[in-house]
């Protein structure tokens, strides 16, 4: 099965290609290579839909009222809502605000978008580790001006790392991540204790640094 890491490259290569052409003047070669990148970033979208939309079939016989309803007997009454990637997200956005509240940093905001008390604005990407990609995380977040990006990830254990990368940090990376619908995308791994940020065309970038890095939320200017 293709990867959504793997589309992310084939995307980037095209999008290489196609700048080469348009140097050469090779009008048609430029649009051959801008459809092929636009149906890339068609399939990282899709992809990213599956993986959300699997996530509630694949525990559908690990509720148990759900598996009762494989049977004939009556099932109990229950109040409990279905699970879904927007409530689990919105849950992590709210908890991290408290507790960031906790710890002395207040945010202003609702939602994905946020300041600081010095006016950093804060964009805020929430998401569960994949279900089929262990230790892998898919986040998206408003592609507007930001200054700083925090990633919520969140471990089939319940557990949320929070990773708070300060955009001015990640340089010409911040220009090359995908874009979608309105969104910038981020495709974070965990290889042991290292977080890394992939990079469509480039080497993973080394994120573990910026784990629990709330620095950029209480001053501005630090890392």
């Amino acid at each position: 099965m293709v990867a959504t890491e793997d589309l992310m490259l084939l995307k980037n290569r095209l999008l290489v290609e196609a700048s080469e052409a348009a140097m050469a003047g090779n009008v048609p070669a430029l649009s051959a290579l801008s459809a092929k990148a636009a149906e890339c970033e068609r399939l990282i979208a899709e992809a990213h839909d599956l993986d959300e939309r699997f996530s509630p079939l694949s525990s559908y016989l690990h509720t148990p009222a759900e598996r009762l309803a494989l049977y004939d007997g009556p099932l109990p009454p229950s109040t409990a809502r279905p699970r879904s990637a927007k409530r689990d997200g919105a849950e992590m956005r709210a908890q991290w605000i408290a507790d960031m509240k906790a710890k002395g940093v207040q945010l202003q905001g609702s939602g994905k978008r946020y300041t600081t008390a010095f006016g950093a604005t804060v964009g805020l990407a929430p998401a569960n580790e994949l279900d089929r990609h262990p230790n892998k995380w898919f986040l998206g977040m408003a592609d507007e001006p930001t200054d700083v990006a925090i990633l919520l990830c969140r471990s089939k254990s319940r557990k949320v790392c929070d990773l708070v990368l300060p955009v001015p940090a990640l340089g010409r990376r911040w220009a090359l991540l995908s874009r979608s619908g309105g969104q910038v995308k981020f495709n974070i791994r965990k290889d042991v204790s290292t977080f890394l940020l992939l990079v469509p065309g480039n080497e993973a970038l080394d994120v573990t640094q910026y784990l629990s890095n709330y620095g950029p939320l209480r001053s501005k200017g630090t890392a």
